[in-house]
Formats: C-alpha cells, sequence, structure tokens
C-alpha cells in the first residue's frame, strides 16, 4: 500500500452503508463456519469424573501444550524465572513494540525485526507443543493411558445424556438397609446416644465408639468416671483424655 497512512489522499467515504454491509457479511460467514466447525467437530468434555480413578493422566488442551511443556525445563526454585519472569518480559515487549516501530512501512518483507520476533515465538511455541505430543508417544504406560482416555471421553460425550439427581432419602435409606455392615455401625450408633447429639458432638461419639471396639480386642480401659462424650475442658476437646481412655500397652491410644 503506497497511501500515506497518515495524510491520506486518497478521497473519505462514510462509514454506512457500503462497509457496515461488509462487516455483516464477514461476521455472518464467520458464524456459520464456527456453527458449521461446533455440528461436525464438536469438542470433546472429556471423560466421565471419577475421583478414586488414579491411573488417570491429566493433559492440558492443545493451545496450552506449550507452556506445560516449557514448565518441565524448569525445576525448584528457578521455576518463577519460567513461569512469571520470561513470559512478563514477553508481554511487555508486546505492548512496547507500537513504541520500538513506528515506521509507516507495512509491508512484512520490509519489517524483519518485528515480523522475525514473532516468527520466533510462534515456532518455539510449536517446538513446545510438538515436543510435548511426542514425548507422551514414546512412553509406552503413558500412550496407552491417554489413549484409554480418549476412548472412554469419546464413548461418554456420544452416549445418551443422563440428567444427574440426587438420590431420595427413601431410596438412600433402602440402599443403606441392603448393606449388613451399614445396618450395623448404625445400629451402634443409635444404641450409644449418638444420633441425638448436636453435629458438633456426633464425632466425639464416634471416637468414643471407636476407641470402645479398639478396647474390646486389646489390652486398655476406659474410665467410668469420664463424662462419656462430652468434653471435660470448657476449651474444647483435647484428645482421648477427655473420654477417660488409658492405654495399658505399648500400642498408644487410636488416632481421632
Amino acid at each position: 500500500m503506497s497511501e500515506d497512512p497518515i495524510k491520506p489522499k486518497l478521497p473519505t467515504e462514510a462509514f454506512y452503508p457500503k462497509q457496515v454491509l461488509i462487516d455483516m457479511t464477514f461476521v455472518l460467514a464467520v458464524m456459520g463456519v464456527l456453527g458449521m466447525l461446533a455440528h461436525f467437530v464438536p469438542v470433546m468434555l472429556g471423560s466421565e469424573a471419577d475421583p478414586a480413578n488414579t491411573r488417570f493422566i491429566p493433559r492440558p488442551e492443545w493451545y496450552f501444550l506449550p507452556m506445560f511443556q516449557w514448565l518441565k525445563y524448569w525445576k525448584g526454585w528457578s521455576t518463577v524465572i519460567g513461569a512469571f519472569i520470561i513470559p512478563a518480559i514477553l508481554i511487555g515487549l508486546v505492548f512496547l513494540l507500537p513504541f520500538m516501530d513506528r515506521g509507516l512501512e507495512r509491508r512484512p518483507w520490509r519489517r524483519p525485526i518485528p515480523v522475525g520476533g514473532v516468527l520466533i515465538i510462534l515456532v518455539g511455541l510449536l517446538w513446545l507443543g510438538m515436543t510435548s505430543r511426542l514425548d507422551d508417544s514414546r512412553d509406552a504406560t503413558v500412550a496407552a493411558q491417554l489413549a484409554e482416555q480418549d476412548q472412554q471421553e469419546h464413548a461418554y460425550f456420544y452416549s445418551a445424556f443422563k440428567p444427574y439427581s440426587t438420590p431420595s432419602p427413601s431410596v438412600a435409606v433402602a440402599s443403606t438397609s441392603e448393606d449388613p455392615t451399614v445396618a450395623q455401625g448404625k445400629g451402634i450408633f443409635d444404641s450409644h446416644g449418638c444420633s441425638g447429639l448436636p453435629w458438633r458432638e456426633r464425632g466425639r461419639c464416634h471416637w468414643a465408639i471407636a476407641k470402645a471396639h479398639y478396647c474390646s480386642i486389646s489390652s486398655c480401659s476406659i474410665d467410668s468416671t469420664s463424662e462419656g462424650t462430652q468434653s471435660k475442658h470448657d476449651g474444647g476437646w483435647n484428645g482421648p483424655s477427655d473420654f477417660g481412655f488409658r492405654s495399658n500397652d505399648s500400642s498408644g491410644f487410636l488416632p481421632g
């Protein structure tokens, strides 16, 4: 473009209606492309969350992979340099670029310094992302686990939608009553009068029951003069002594 951006010589024209129609056409085209991509190339939402799965290997989205790989090269205190100082310098240079490059030339091949800097950053980000992918593919265990997670993600994404709902109290009680261990524990809890205590005292009652069971199979005793589940100190619960528990062997007390 040979026109001077500061002192243009070409005639001006109104923004409406020509420029408005051009902008609206471009926006509608972009929205149409995004809609088609969302329909035909949907973004996965991840596999169903399972807190009990200890083999899950988290990996960021592709646009965060370069930073993910970049942080692998910094250990210990030097992480501050790689995670904060260097990115802050790069961001500062981007903000200062309009003030450092004040030339009127717009052709990229006539602006080697700013174009070269941008290309170096883009190539570096691309290299870091590809390196992260290659590292995962070279580790057989990690590659197999990631492939399994991808299969689970696709299966969960294309499965029928099932809204999450909490079970009703009657269903919860029914499912609990089917487990004899849970029913036995509930019976012990109720027999010691724990269900009638405030929420703050129920934890202490739990501890008292657990200690009583421990004493029944080990050589310890419970002080019959203790105050049961109530603390003998106004300042709060101070450990097993609040329940009058004494250990007669080297095993000590169970942790609360």
